[in-house]
């Protein structure tokens, strides 16, 4: 005789997804736990579809089913949006964003086939919604790998501050531009002590990096500071 789930356990797990987008986009300080625990999660939705065949669901309708079935939706809808919001935030400046987002987009395909293949109201109701949050996983998940395995020094470039945002819903930014090459605009959400001890026209300094998979990331550091010391955003991710 098949053990059945908790009756609460869809909602359980949806409320932990929601709790984790939540802290890993509020959270004020850097947080790696976070970022883990948000990029684990929609694959681990998968697992009570394939220990309970036909009581639970990635989304979608009940009509039509014989016995009701739990939703999981929050569980992989939420931090795979959290995920692609930290990607796009200014804490670093990617100058090749489009290549994390197309790799997204292969891992949400496989995403997408393994969530119609484990849930077939997923294949009839949610192929387009899978996808898209399939994406936004694959992106965050490139995204921070491409920063988290890079073993390669980083090289510490002269920079200038062009100007300063004040960000009153993303946070204080600073805009900065590289003294030896024609990268301008470059925007850094920083904390803000650090926004307030600075003006435009003041020194800065960039330390720039090739990335684990090739793809260029440039952080804002501190002149006098070891290479990857970077000033602390707030939030950051």
């Amino acid at each position: 005789m098949a053990i059945a789930p908790p009756p609460k356990l869809g909602k359980g797990l949806s409320i932990i997804g929601a709790a984790a987008a939540a802290l890993l986009w509020f959270w004020p300080g850097d947080a790696p736990w976070l970022l883990w625990l948000n990029l684990a999660a929609p694959p681990l939705a998968f697992i009570p579809l394939l220990l309970w065949p036909g009581q639970f669901t990635l989304g979608g309708r009940a009509k039509g089913l014989s016995a009701p079935r739990q939703n999981l939706a929050g569980l992989w809808t939420l931090p795979s949006l959290a995920l692609a919001m930290c990607a796009w935030s200014p804490d670093f400046e990617r100058v090749y964003t489009a290549m994390p987002v197309i790799g997204g987009l292969g891992l949400g395909i496989v995403f997408t086939a393994i969530g119609a293949l484990v849930d077939p109201r997923a294949r009839r109701e949610m192929i387009v919604f899978l996808l898209m949050a399939g994406t936004a996983w694959g992106w965050g998940l490139l995204t921070f790998a491409n920063v988290e395995f890079d073993r390669t020094p980083g090289v510490i470039r002269p920079a200038v501050i062009a100007d300063k945002d004040p960000g009153r819903r993303s946070g204080p930014t600073l805009v900065v531009g590289l003294q030896d090459s024609r990268l301008t605009g470059l925007r850094f959400r920083v904390s803000y002590a650090a926004y307030e001890s600075v003006k435009a026209g003041d020194a800065a300094c960039v330390e720039d990096n090739p990335g684990a998979f090739g793809w260029r990331t440039l952080w804002l550091v501190e002149c006098t500071a070891p290479l990857r010391e970077v000033i602390t955003p707030e939030p950051a991710w």
